[in-house]
């Protein structure tokens, strides 16, 4: 019975995530290509909660350690390219911006949580979410493509 309740109660976040990213779509004009990417990279995210963290995190429960953490093993163990992490940052990110700029909910912002890096010479930037509605450094890749975390 406790797993039927655990189930349902998973179904329901998911549900959750549909119906924001379904006010999304229909706010904006995308290609159904587009749709689809967006609906990927949320369910990447999702399915790295599910089996990596063994939770599912409601839009406004996603944490600034969350993302960290999926970045890390989107990079170190599933072995992604930066510019794939890239792409899925930048479209998670297009995702909370126009939540938080519509005002379906609000997410506390803290200090701790501004990541900054310089360019760094020879380098090619890694970029992640934060809290703070935009995109900030947060590492970088080397020439060799060693990623080096702030």
């Amino acid at each position: 019975m406790k797993d039927n309740h655990s189930s349902d109660e998973h179904q329901q976040k998911v549900d959750v995530w549909e119906q924001m990213l379904s006010n999304y779509f229909y706010n904006k004009v995308l290609r159904p290509d587009t749709e689809k990417t967006y609906r990927k990279m949320v369910r990447l995210f999702l399915r790295y909660c599910g089996v990596c963290e063994n939770a599912l995190p409601l839009p406004d429960e996603v944490t600034h350690e969350h993302v960290l953490r999926w970045r890390r093993n989107e990079l170190n163990i599933q072995k992604v390219r930066e510019r794939t992490w890239n792409t899925k940052t930048r479209h998670m990110q297009s995702l909370y911006n126009y939540w938080i700029k519509k005002g379906l909910f609000h997410l506390k912002k803290t200090r701790s949580q501004k990541h900054k890096l310089n360019r760094v010479k020879n380098r090619k930037s890694l970029y992640t979410i934060t809290t703070e509605n935009d995109l900030s450094y947060s590492g970088t890749i080397s020439a060799t493509g060693k990623y080096a975390a702030t």
